[in-house]
């Protein structure tokens, strides 16, 4: 494991400012892209439970004419090559290289292989666009610990409100809701305003495919 004092400072600097680079670059792409740090270790994973894509930084160091440099490991490779890919990158390369392959997930996104994606992602949408008069800082900062209090709260009542009408959903369904919410719960004192209420989005988006009732019953309740 690399000890922070292993590595040249200007090397340690490169990484600390390419970490805060990293958090503001996923902002955009955070209804469906996770973050998560290790120890010189950082991780980009597509959302969807199904997918194997990521986008993986490690191992830092200097090149041999002393740039800064990291290791990158993602899939896909490009728009027309879904395998996985790594190379050395300069830092200064790793956000035009981290946006292309964002882009690439979210065109994944927008294209459905069912009826049913489409129509669920315009749900997402019109719930969305209720909260987008939010603070200005809805994008860096989190909900203060009040609103935190009252989504951990509502997520437990959502999940039996879900179960009481478990006969309007498919089994899957209901896994991935109460899925989708779990991980919501947990994270909610970490994630930014916007990036909870597109989580939260997604959520309702999946009720609101199982049942229509259901789904004004909890809105008029929020």
């Amino acid at each position: 494991m690399i000890n922070k004092k292993d590595l040249p400072l200007i090397l340690l600097e490169a990484y600390n400012k390419l970490m805060e680079d990293c958090m503001i670059l996923q902002v955009p792409f955070s209804d469906f892209i996770n973050i998560n740090f290790g120890k010189f270790y950082i991780r980009f994973s597509d959302n969807d439970p199904q997918s194997n894509f990521h986008f993986t930084l490690s191992n830092p160091q200097l090149t041999s004419e002393k740039k800064t440099a990291i290791l990158a490991k993602y899939n896909p490779q490009t728009e027309g090559l879904n395998v996985e890919y790594q190379r050395i990158l300069e830092m200064k390369d790793v956000g035009a290289a981290l946006h292309y392959w964002a882009n690439t997930v979210q065109r994944y996104n927008q294209n459905h292989s069912q009826p049913q994606e489409a129509v669920i992602k315009q749900y997402e949408d019109d719930w969305f666009s209720e909260f987008k008069s939010m603070d200005d800082n809805a994008q860096t900062k989190t909900f203060d610990p009040q609103q935190q209090l009252y989504f951990h709260r509502l997520i437990p009542a959502i999940k039996e409100a879900v179960k009481y009408r478990e006969g309007d959903f498919f089994p899957a369904d209901i896994e991935n809701i109460n899925d989708d919410l779990d991980k919501l719960q947990k994270d909610v004192t970490i994630l930014t305003k916007e990036q909870t209420m597109k989580k939260f989005s997604k959520v309702m988006a999946k009720i609101r495919k199982g049942s229509i009732s259901n789904y004004f019953q909890l809105s008029g309740k929020l």
